[in-house]
């Protein structure tokens, strides 16, 4: 179930595309709301400089949350029409909840992105930039894994090898890449 997706219909300046954040959550009533603080306070500060900024929308997806998840961002979503929730019927994985919130997103370019701020949110400015540039695809490579279990990198390989997937296999999740080369399945819903 898509919960507070709405479709932009009216023009917008090449200079102010849209950002989707997809940010698949999984128990976590306790950690969206200080995402969602976090990456308003680093967009503010990440665009000081006077430049415009592009609008943000971000897409939290539920993967079949036992606790209170689903109605906090529900909550989110009355106050902030920038936020977007996608409800998964159970528990299918973070790589599923990747693939539903992409289909989801309705921005010109989808950053996929941890609630838990692992990736860096003062690197979207930069990553931002060079796509506005022409990059297709901007990845950022983490350097150290080994705090990845054997499962996550398995099923993460599993993943890009199932999945058209814009994102290269060996890098993670945190990336931005434009919707132009999502899979098709993705660009069927704008």
């Amino acid at each position: 179930m898509i919960e507070g997706l709405t479709f932009h219909t009216h023009a917008v300046p090449a200079d102010q595309p849209l950002i989707s954040l997809l940010v698949p959550v999984y128990n976590e009533e306790e950690c969206v709301g200080h995402f969602a603080a976090a990456i308003e306070t680093v967009i503010a500060e990440s665009w000081s400089d006077g430049a415009l900024p592009p609008r943000f929308e971000i897409v939290f997806v539920d993967d079949g949350s036992r606790d209170a998840t689903a109605a906090v961002v529900r909550a989110m979503c009355r106050l902030d029409h920038r936020i977007k929730l996608v409800s998964l019927t159970r528990n299918f994985g973070k790589e599923a909840a990747l693939s539903a919130g992409l289909r989801a997103a309705t921005g010109d370019a989808v950053v996929p992105m941890d609630v838990d701020l692992q990736d860096p949110p003062e690197l979207i400015r930069p990553m931002v930039d060079l796509w506005r540039a022409g990059a297709q695809i901007v990845n950022a490579q983490r350097i150290d894994r080994s705090q990845d279990t054997f499962f996550k990198r398995a099923t993460s390989r599993l993943f890009y090898k199932t999945t058209p997937s814009p994102i290269i296999p060996s890098r993670s999740t945190w990336a931005i890449f434009a919707c132009s080369i999502a899979p098709p399945s993705r660009c069927s819903t704008r």
